[in-house]
């Protein structure tokens, strides 16, 4: 009786187990392939049932056959064994072709033992194994009557005897062995030579044209010639392998949608490779979520493509990256959602810009419908110029798609610990299409309050306007028709450079700004970690009278626990403007209710329309105020700011650096726990001046252009300057007839 048997029948793949009364057996769906080498392996547990495998991978099976109540499998060392014969009902089948590599083991193999060892060679040592028969013995088709023992490798030392061979000629005798499928890659970069091997040495290369064309030499390197498929063979003896190559163009290849539903299997139209996922033509194609979702469960994966389209949200339950390098553009139709569990989430449009040799497609993020990224402690780029994004996204020149980097309506960025890194900057083409927004990077049309936290991370922004000309918001960094949903930028990193967001416009016209939060679209730039500072760079290159570095027009918050805030613009007699409210360092009721900041505000010039527009400085730590040219642009008054706010008394006050020229006007009271220091052409007072625990130093002892009879410094009656504690008071003026000090 048929104890086991592992076999071909009717064309399918066939399993039987028994134990002379009972039994259980079942087949393959799929016919196996005629005519060339396959593997196959069975595996019978009494848990999971048969397995059949074909060249390493598990395939369908019918429903079992069986009668196997009390089916007992055991070791029978009296049973015998046959190979190429198949007894039933008195009759002997015998098998048609040719076995190499026959292994019989004592346990149940894994899938994954079987996927690692189905093609190469084991060790004849392993402890598992039962039989081990090679089959390399005898002269291949030659006179091999003498050579009737088939050797067994395996530590049993079972041979078996050959019955009924001929031993001599093509059939029936020793014959050429397996020879194993050519390993290397199924798609073969255009610009790239390749090298494929097989296990095997001594046989011969060629390679047979299709709708592509390439070479290969000797050794099995391929050098690939036009795009499209070829077929590479490899001969030893009588028996060839073959493996067909798809030849893509990495700068051709089409556009890759990712869908919920219903996109193209692998391998058709996309290809996955050493964690890359493509498209294999020019051709358009569509993946399901699902599939991207399945490769990043055992590791990471970039796509790359000619555009990448977003038609479904994505989720990765593993820490592996999940990366997208377009050569031009990133967009959705959709709302976008991306988890990962702690995997980076990294975007690189125009990650070919070093190598296209163009300027006007470029590469940019259009992401209308809103993004959502949580990772977990993983980073979120969303940047371009270079496979590591480690430059800008670029707007190209259609008046329609100028932003570098642009997300409406749902913007949430939560990194959990990682970094996050935002860059895009506009095309260098001139638009001058009004209606249109021309940022490197913009907020839009919110739906809901934006949210851009880092965790314990970092976050850097940065915008880049490049238009000679001007449209609307033509600016480095614009926040605009925000509905008065709040945009807030958050983290609690421990670094001075927690958060830095630069905003700069390259085009001398006067309507580009460097940074520009619009009416309706308030702002609130929290860094919440001990030692976490905040960094605005803003800056123009405008040739006219109005220049603005930094315009705001809606609430804006820069709060810090402790860490320095610093706002700086250019020194292309650049302002900063406000019609609204600007709150620094601490607001009552926040995330950051006091601070002990160091707060530098730097710029040349200053528009507050009026009082209500002054900003709010609200810190314990040092406060300066100063040009960032050598001097002020204008005159300058104290009054423009509404110093220790929030019940909070710097701990010293600078206003202006020593080689100002321009007028400052103290009408205020002023008041510092520490040094307070203000540097002047002429200064006129008319406020107290009280430093508590430090000097007071008013230098009006710069410049040239004090008029004749014109004080050097004035104080007006009745006003008192005082150090409380202890302090030096040093009052350093000049007129047109020379210098006076006290």
């Amino acid at each position: 009786e048929i104890r086991y048997a592992l076999r071909r029948r009717n064309g399918k793949g066939l399993i039987h187990v028994g134990n002379g009364t009972r039994y259980h057996f079942t087949e393959t769906v799929e016919e196996l392939p005629l005519n060339k080498w396959i593997h196959i392996a069975g595996v019978y547990s009494s848990t999971t049932g048969p397995k059949f495998y074909l060249d390493g991978v598990e395939v369908q099976m019918n429903a079992p056959v069986t009668d196997d109540a009390d089916l007992i499998i055991g070791n029978d060392s009296s049973a015998s064994a046959a190979i190429g014969a198949y007894p039933w009902n008195g009759t002997v089948n015998h098998f048609k072709g040719r076995i190499d590599e026959l292994r019989v083991w004592k346990e149940a193999r894994t899938t994954q033992d079987i996927a690692d060892n189905y093609v190469d060679g084991i060790s004849d040592s392993e402890d598992k194994l039962l039989l081990y028969y090679e089959f390399n013995q005898g002269d291949r088709n030659g006179t091999n009557t003498s050579v009737t023992t088939l050797v067994d490798s395996s530590a049993n030392q079972t041979d078996g005897t050959l019955t009924n061979f001929a031993l001599t000629g093509s059939t029936s005798n020793w014959s050429y062995r397996f020879l194993p499928p050519i390993k290397g890659s199924n798609y073969v970069e255009l610009a790239s030579t390749v090298s494929f091997v097989n296990e095997i040495s001594g046989g011969t290369w060629s390679v047979s044209n299709g709708t592509g064309s390439a070479t290969v030499d000797s050794s099995g390197t391929l050098t690939p010639i036009s795009t499209g498929t070829v077929t590479l063979s490899y001969t030893l003896d009588e028996t060839t392998v073959s493996k067909q190559l798809t030849i893509y163009d990495p700068l051709t290849t089409g556009r890759v949608t990712i869908v919920s539903s219903g996109g193209a299997v692998e391998n058709n139209g996309w290809f996955f490779e050493n964690n890359i996922l493509q498209a294999s033509s020019t051709t358009d194609v569509t993946v399901n979520a699902s599939d991207i979702q399945t490769k990043l469960s055992s590791g990471p994966v970039t796509i790359k493509a000619k555009d990448v389209v977003f038609s479904s949200n994505l989720s990765n339950n593993t820490s592996n990256t999940f990366k997208i390098l377009s050569r031009t553009h990133i967009t959705n139709t959709s709302a976008t959602t991306i988890t990962t569990n702690g995997g980076d989430v990294i975007m690189s449009a125009n990650y070919d810009d070093a190598t296209d040799a163009e300027s006007t497609v470029n590469g940019y993020f259009s992401l209308r419908q809103g993004l959502t990224i949580n990772t977990s402690g993983g980073d979120i780029i969303l940047a371009g110029g270079d496979e590591s994004a480690s430059g800008y996204a670029v707007g190209s020149s259609t008046a329609a798609y100028t932003e570098g980097l642009r997300i409406d309506k749902i913007v949430s960025l939560n990194s959990g610990g990682g970094d996050i890194v935002l860059k895009g900057k506009t095309s260098s083409a001139s638009m001058s299409t009004v209606g249109y927004g021309n940022s490197g990077f913009g907020i839009y049309d919110l739906g809901q309050a934006a949210s851009i936290n880092s965790g314990t991370g970092t976050i850097h922004i940065e915008g880049i306007n490049q238009n000679p000309s001007f449209t609307t918001y033509s600016s480095g960094i614009v926040f605009a028709l925000n509905r008065n949903y709040t945009i807030t930028v958050t983290s609690a990193n421990t670094t001075a450079n927690a958060i830095n967001i630069i905003g700069q416009a390259s085009g001398a016209n006067e309507g580009n700004y460097g940074f520009e939060i619009e009416t309706n679209s308030p702002l609130a730039v929290n860094a919440t970690g001990s030692g976490g500072g905040i960094s605005i760079s803003t800056s123009q290159a405008s040739t006219s009278a109005n220049r603005f570095d930094f315009a705001i027009r809606s609430a804006l918050d820069i709060l810090a626990l402790d860490g320095s805030i610093n706002i700086t613009g250019s020194n292309n007699d650049g302002f900063i403007y406000n019609s609204a409210t600007i709150t620094l360092g601490s607001k009552a009721s926040s995330i950051v209710p006091s601070s002990s900041s160091d707060i530098s505000i730097a710029f040349d010039k200053f528009s507050f329309p009026s009082s209500a527009n002054y900003p709010k400085i609200s810190t314990t730590g040092l406060v300066s105020v100063q040009s960032v040219s050598d001097s002020f642009g204008h005159d300058f008054s104290t009054s423009w700011f509404e110093w220790n706010s929030n019940s909070q008394t710097h701990s010293g006050l600078t206003i202006g650096k020593s080689t100002n020229t321009k007028f400052i006007d103290v009408p205020t009271t002023l008041t510092a726990n520490g040094n307070l220091s203000i540097y002047g052409g002429s200064i006129a007072i008319s406020g107290s001046i009280t430093a508590t625990g430090g000097n007071i130093l008013l230098d009006a002892d710069t410049g040239t252009g004090i008029t004749s009879g014109k004080d050097g410094i004035k104080v007006a009656d009745a006003v008192t300057i005082k150090t409380v504690t202890s302090g030096d008071i040093t009052m350093i003026g000049r007129s047109s007839n020379g210098n006076t000090s006290n």
